[in-house]
């Protein structure tokens, strides 16, 4: 069986970011159901993420006039294992494609395949697609810092098993944002 996860999207006003924060903090601090909690750095500005193991988080999110747009896509964990983190890190790493019609089966069996030699080089912290909405395969990878990151790219690169070139017959729109955590 494979888990069930929920992302959810605040996007706010300018400027607000760190007093919607404040309060989700209040509001989700010690909640098991929450994953991780991110402001973006690099990607659409202004949004916070939120990653939980789809509990209802709805009734602790009432609405703040600060934010503008709420966005909840479900997911599905593939390797059934929820994820998790040994150590902290300062820059994460979404990236989530959407998926060409009848293809789903096909870009999780080639990104399956392909990780085996990826996370030789930095952990994955989740390979999930959506259940819900557009047909979009995520992965995400937790980084110590953007230099880790840009050597662990590199490394990847010249090794020719990464990225599995393959997935681009199956897939449309890429998308890739830059986070950081939020301790909650």
């Amino acid at each position: 069986m494979s888990e069930s996860l929920e992302t959810l999207v605040l996007t706010c006003r300018t400027g607000t970011v760190p007093q919607v924060v404040s309060e989700l903090r209040g509001r989700l601090k010690g909640r098991k159901d929450v994953l991780g909690c991110w402001t973006t750095d690099v990607g659409v500005l202004n949004e916070i993420m939120l990653l939980t193991k789809g509990g209802d988080i709805s009734a602790l999110l009432e609405a703040s006039p600060d934010v503008l747009r709420t966005e909840r896509t479900r997911w599905t964990l593939h390797g059934d294992i929820l994820p998790q983190l040994d150590s902290p890190c300062a820059a994460w790493e979404w990236r989530i494609y959407d998926i060409l019609p009848g293809c789903e089966d096909e870009a999780v069996s080639i990104m399956h395949s392909a990780l085996v030699h990826r996370v030789s080089i930095s952990p994955l912290y989740a390979l999930m697609t959506s259940r819900d909405g557009p047909s979009r395969l995520c992965h995400i990878w937790p980084y110590a810092d953007l230099g880790v990151r840009a050597e662990c790219r590199k490394q990847a690169l010249a090794s020719g098993l990464w990225p599995p070139f393959d997935i681009y017959r199956t897939i449309g729109v890429m998308r890739n944002m830059i986070l950081s955590p939020v301790g909650i």
